[in-house]
């Protein structure tokens, strides 16, 4: 239980502009620890719907299985090309992330408020460390994001869904 406690802390320490983490290794306590800052995007995977806490402190991307209908390819690393590629892509990404300078409190468009404003903010402040264009990019994906996706409990979405059906099905008895 403690473990688990410790763990929601800290993700929801990400939401926190100034938020510190005291770092432990693998359990143990350390001799002398560090504080690490905790501002930061974090992907995570899941099969099924995640507790509420965290749905609300996410930007959700929804996948879908593969229709078939078209060809995809595996990342082959041991083509000689393709892993020139990723070395290429990565040496570049570990140069620009030791010399960004990220603001923990970008301005943020005013559509964005609450959750949704702390859900995008560490995004839209690398996106500003990129230049004025993926910026602009940024915060026009997060307004247009934010409004499709509304921050609601998947269960009352479920509910409003099947109220919806039995509000068609009932008219369609009454004709």
């Amino acid at each position: 239980m403690q473990r688990r406690l410790g763990r929601c802390r800290v993700a929801s320490a990400f939401h926190k502009r100034c938020a510190k983490r005291i770092k432990e290794l693998a359990g143990a306590v350390l001799a002398r620890p560090r504080v690490l800052s905790t501002f930061s995007p974090v992907a995570v995977a899941a099969i099924g719907t995640p507790p509420l806490p965290v749905m609300h402190r996410s930007i959700v991307i929804h996948m879908e299985r593969r229709d078939g209908r078209r060809q995809l390819t595996r990342l082959d690393r041991d083509d000689a090309d393709t892993n020139a590629d990723l070395n290429i892509a990565y040496r570049m990404m570990v140069s620009w992330a030791r010399d960004a300078e990220l603001d923990s409190d970008p301005p943020l468009p005013a559509q964005l408020r609450d959750r949704q404003a702390d859900n995008w903010r560490p995004l839209i402040a690398i996106a500003d460390a990129f230049g004025a264009d993926w910026a602009m990019q940024a915060r026009e994906a997060a307004i247009l994001w934010a409004g499709a996706h509304q921050d609601e409990d998947a269960v009352t979405v479920l509910l409003g869904d099947i109220r919806t059906c039995l509000t068609q099905y009932n008219r369609s008895r009454a004709v």
